[in-house]
């Protein structure tokens, strides 16, 4: 049995006495598969990678998808439809993903996270729109560092610290052939732990067909913590993108931009 593991049983029993305490509708139980965990409450489920992040949870498995959802603007500020191509950067275990998936016509998940695929496997093996991109967006295509920090959920292409290190390709977004086919992209969500500026330098004309733009620029760059928000800011702007919600409200400093050319 792994540190993690007894970290994450640790965790969900303290949840679970809370839950009961407070006379709340959630006793949550853990199981191992090897490959992955399988983490239930009721009728919901969900597999993850890391067990120690199961305080996420807390509130319920459909919350924390929810939460995640809005925090990102796709379903209230940005108005998803059936028609509709949606980008998924930094993809993780899926909660996103699936999270949209029912709304929208295609979901394109990108994550180079060796550790995350078994799981974002099993979590979206029902959701036949969703297809998977085990790879990193940068600014150039070949192979990359990716520096592995998943039980605290910031793995990334800027060094951060940490000595488990992974080769994993890496493609400008202008470069794949599904992306160059498509007319129009709905909404481009990302969360590339610090790596946000690199990503955005690699679309191109992809611009042009992307609607929405929605991207957290967290104190999560490098060693230093740093945010990437100016960065970010000066290149949405350059490419004719209005900012909608400049993010300084939330904890996360996700910023929403709309193409001015398609508004």
């Amino acid at each position: 049995m792994n540190k993690n593991y007894i970290l994450g049983l640790l965790r969900l029993f303290k949840n679970n006495f809370l839950n009961f305490f407070k006379k709340r509708p959630y006793f949550f139980k853990l199981k191992d598969l090897k490959n992955t965990y399988l983490l239930t409450n009721r009728n919901e489920q969900i597999y993850i990678t890391y067990p120690n992040r199961v305080g996420f949870y807390f509130f319920g498995i459909s919350k924390r998808i929810k939460k995640l959802v809005e925090s990102f603007g796709a379903s209230n500020e940005i108005i998803l439809n059936e028609n509709d191509t949606v980008i998924d950067v930094g993809s993780n275990i899926g909660e996103f993903s699936i999270g949209i998936a029912n709304k929208v016509k295609q979901v394109y998940a990108f994550d180079p996270d060796p550790s995350i695929i078994n799981s974002f496997n099993s979590n979206t093996k029902s959701f036949s729109n969703i297809k998977h991109f085990p790879l990193a967006l940068s600014d150039k295509s070949g192979l990359i560092n990716f520096y592995l920090k998943g039980d605290t959920a910031d793995s990334s292409m800027i060094e951060n610290g940490s000595d488990d290190i992974v080769t994993v390709p890496s493609k400008r977004f202008d470069t794949i052939q599904e992306i160059i086919s498509l007319d129009r992209i709905k909404l481009f969500k990302c969360d590339a732990e610090g790596a946000e500026p690199e990503v955005l330098k690699g679309f191109g004309d992809i611009f042009k067909k992307i609607e929405y733009i929605s991207i957290d620029c967290g104190f999560e760059r490098g060693i230093s913590q740093e945010s990437t928000r100016d960065d970010v800011l000066k290149i949405l702007e350059t490419n004719n993108f209005r900012i909608v919600n400049n993010g300084l409200s939330s904890n996360r400093n996700i910023i929403i931009a709309q193409n001015k050319k398609i508004a």
